[in-house]
């Protein structure tokens, strides 16, 4: 019995010993299910990440495409800030009815500059506005550049979405407790390096950009004499009425710069001069060139300043000197922004020859700069501006005769600087004449119609000058020949 009961019992004690092994076998299989089942929520969860991450960098690409769509098509620093502000409100606007960071700014329209909407109405163009846009590669590479520069000040500055930035900062704390420290180190010298690589870029970059297509009002220099560089200004002593012009070549001195009371002097000397047309025009030219350095040289900034400049403009006019005129409208450009009473200066009249100049010279993106410009409410009423206006508007509309009916009553300054150009526009208007009226030929009366000429004779001329092609009677244009003759020409 005993050793049955010893038998009985060892065996219990076995059966005890395995029902303990089979426990421990069954613990250990719950626990490597619950740890399997932990790797597949990590793995879950960090796909998860990984599709938040991906959406996240799918949605920030839209809004960069936005960015860099918004910002390829502006032309000038000026236009760059006034498209950063739309942009802020865009976002801003976006952010209180929807998660910025779920938009779809693909199929957003772009906030249209004020450029764009002189641009559509006075150039009669519907299209001006979002029109599509071919970069360089360059344009590409300063886009870039300013949008990683700016995306994070437009984020920060507008009352937007703190989604997102928690959304980012929950994604860097789940990647980060997937990173080493090491790791970790250097992404921030990488991310340290772009950003530094980004600034570079981004100022090196928009140097260059910065060069202002119709910013002319730096070309008056004197050989570029720095008037504010001086420690002592100079007061000039020399009395002599007739000085050459010559550039400088090194510091001016008191003596060789004529005092202002010997400027005026000089000023109403050369002057008379020119009125009784005592010497040739490059006599002037140099005169009064001498005259404009030694008011540069000594600061003066007076109505004195603003009376030789604009009688040097209009000399210049006279003798169809564009190069030379230029130079004193920029000085008289950059002096007008100075002054505060502009009634007492002849404003409106060399505004006026600026934007016919534009207009004549096609120059749209200069013309458009020009009126961004203008908010003197006295200059935009006035007749001044509104024949430039006029000229303009007959060019959109394709109205040869409007255009020429203004240019042939034209008595002012503004019609030297329309001669410079003229020839351009009679082509121009030949040719709508031609495909208004053809294929077959134009009697040369309906050319003197619309161009105003002042005879038959005066017209047959005119054509002939421009190498229209006539009859053998000479009383009609032959249109097919005539415009194959206009588009070899270049002007």
């Amino acid at each position: 019995m005993e050793e049955e009961q010893e038998f009985t019992l060892n065996e219990l004690m076995g059966k005890n010993k395995a029902a303990g092994l089979s426990l421990n076998n069954s613990q250990k299989k719950k626990q490597n299910q619950k740890k399997q089942q932990i790797k597949q929520q990590n793995l879950q969860n960090s796909l998860n990440v990984e599709q938040n991450q991906q959406a996240q960098n799918s949605n920030s690409e839209s809004l960069d495409r936005y960015l860099k769509r918004a910002f390829i098509k502006c032309k000038t620093k000026k236009e760059r800030k006034e498209m950063k502000k739309l942009l802020e409100q865009e976002i801003k606007n976006v952010s209180q009815v929807s998660n910025v960071s779920d938009f779809d700014w693909d199929n957003k329209e772009l906030p249209f500059l004020s450029r764009e909407d002189i641009e559509k109405k006075l150039f009669n163009d519907p299209n001006a506005v979002n029109q599509q846009v071919n970069p360089t590669e360059q344009q590409i590479k300063i886009v870039d550049a300013i949008v990683k520069k700016v995306k994070e000040e437009l984020l920060s500055n507008s009352t937007i979405n703190k989604q997102i930035a928690n959304e980012l900062n929950i994604q860097q704390e789940s990647i980060t407790l997937t990173q080493s420290q090491d790791s970790l180190n250097d992404n921030v010298l990488i991310q340290n390096g772009q950003k530094q690589s980004i600034k570079l870029i981004t100022n090196s970059l928009q140097n260059d950009m910065e060069i202002e297509a119709n910013d002319n009002s730096r070309y008056f220099d004197e050989d570029d004499f720095d008037v504010e560089r001086m420690k002592v200004p100079i007061i000039g002593t020399s009395t002599k009425l007739e000085k050459e012009y010559l550039r400088l070549t090194s510091y001016p001195k008191a003596c060789d710069v004529r005092s202002p009371e010997t400027l005026v002097k000089s000023f109403e000397f050369i002057t008379n001069k020119y009125v009784n047309k005592s010497e040739d025009y490059h006599y002037f030219q140099s005169q009064f060139r001498s005259i404009r350095q030694d008011l540069l040289i000594q600061n003066i900034k007076s109505e004195f300043t603003f009376q030789v400049l604009e009688v040097n403009a209009r000399i210049c006019l006279e003798n169809y000197d564009i190069q030379e005129y230029s130079r004193c409208l920029g000085q008289l450009i950059w002096m007008y922004k100075e002054v505060d009473d502009l009634a007492k200066t002849n404003y409106k009249e060399f505004i006026y020859y600026r934007l016919i100049q534009f207009i004549f010279e096609d120059k749209k993106d200069n013309l458009l700069a020009c009126l961004q410009e203008i908010n003197q409410d006295e200059l935009l009423l006035s007749n001044e501006f509104e024949t430039a206006m006029k000229f303009q508007h007959a060019i959109s509309m394709g109205n040869v005769k409007g255009f020429f009916n203004l240019f042939n009553s034209t008595k002012d300054y503004g019609k030297y600087i329309m001669n410079l150009y003229i020839k351009r526009w009679k082509l121009w208007g030949v040719r709508i004449v031609c495909k208004t009226y053809g294929p077959q030929a134009i009697s040369l009366s309906l050319f003197q119609s619309v161009f105003g000429f002042e005879s038959i004779e005066k017209t047959k001329e005119e054509l002939k000058h421009l190498n229209c092609v006539l009859d053998q009677n000479e009383e009609k244009i032959l249109v097919k020949d005539t415009i194959i003759q206009l588009d070899q020409q270049k002007i």
